[in-house]
């Protein structure tokens, strides 16, 4: 009897040890943890880390077993029936579930609806008004009017939209000048007749207006004015030169007459329209430009509105 149960302790432990061994994989098994008894093969359940008696062996096993063949292939399924088409039908402009026209398209899980989008005309008049416009290259905003007697009747223009452009330039710095030319005027007086009174008819200085013969306004004597060569030394505001690119800026202050040696005003405003967006340039050796812009000798913006500048040197 006794050898009996160590045949089947050990067939046990044997089976035990092979399981655990097929089974170590298997990480959703739950594992059992028992002491068997080496003489009579009593299991006696235990936890993990359990140490066993001096009479008792450790065993482990799982509650899953290995997986099985794979079984064989079940009978081909019965054809499954037709589906149903698709129907596209043309909507016309109006229809409740498309304004403006499209397609229903019907299937079995219901009519869906593909509509067309709205035409890109406007509805008033009234959005054209301000849009921008160009009559060749200047540009305007659209002005609508309506006819007063007859509200059918539209008027359509392009307002061409000016900006100002005021520019005040002042030379701030006075300086001498000494210079040497043809500055000094000299007058000659000559007997009427002959080459002279052709002289003086001709286009000279004469006392009168020239109709005919110079002895008609004087009946003695005309004149001659010519420029012989001096120096001309005095003091004079520095001189300014502004253009404009497109033209309509062109102006200047300071410096000297030298034939009458009067010295000019050092300020001056002076102003000039220009077309929206226009890319004006202004220019003036040596001048500071301030304002609505800045630079020195030369500036460029853009006409989006009215400007106000000044130029110092």
């Amino acid at each position: 009897m006794k050898a009996r149960k160590w045949i089947l302790v050990g067939t046990l432990l044997g089976g035990i040890f092979t399981l655990c061994s097929s089974l170590a994989s298997l990480a959703n098994a739950t594992t059992y943890y028992a002491c068997v008894n080496v003489k009579d093969g009593t299991l006696r359940m235990v936890g993990p880390g359990t140490i066993c008696k001096t009479n008792e062996s450790f065993a482990q096993w799982n509650d899953v077993g290995p997986i099985g063949p794979a079984g064989p292939a079940g009978a081909t399924g019965a054809q499954g029936a037709d589906g149903t088409s698709v129907t596209v039908d043309a909507l016309p402009s109006g229809d409740p579930n498309c304004i403006y026209g499209g397609v229903k398209l019907t299937s079995a899980a219901g009519p869906q609806y593909l509509c067309d989008a709205p035409p890109t005309g406007i509805d008033n008049l009234n959005v054209l008004n301000n849009l921008p416009c160009f009559v060749g290259s200047q540009e305007g905003r659209v002005v609508l009017t309506f006819d007063a007697a007859n509200n059918n009747n539209v008027n359509l223009s392009c307002n061409i939209i000016l900006y100002t452009l005021t520019l005040t330039i002042t030379s701030q710095t006075m300086e001498d000048y000494n210079v040497t030319g043809p500055y000094c005027p000299y007058t000659s007086t000559y007997q009427c007749g002959g080459d002279w009174e052709t002289w003086c008819c001709g286009g000279y200085n004469i006392f009168g207006t020239c109709n005919s013969t110079c002895s008609e306004f004087h009946p003695t004597y005309c004149e001659q004015t010519s420029f012989i060569t001096c120096t001309k030394t005095g003091s004079a505001y520095k001189y300014i030169y502004v253009t404009s690119s497109p033209s309509g800026i062109n102006a200047s202050v300071g410096g000297v007459n030298l034939i009458t040696d009067v010295v000019n005003d050092n300020s001056k405003v002076v102003s000039s329209s220009f077309n929206l967006n226009n890319v004006v340039t202004l220019t003036s050796q040596g001048t500071t430009f301030s304002g609505d812009c800045s630079g020195v000798d030369s500036y460029t913006f853009v006409m989006d509105g009215n400007k106000n500048i000044v130029a110092i040197k």
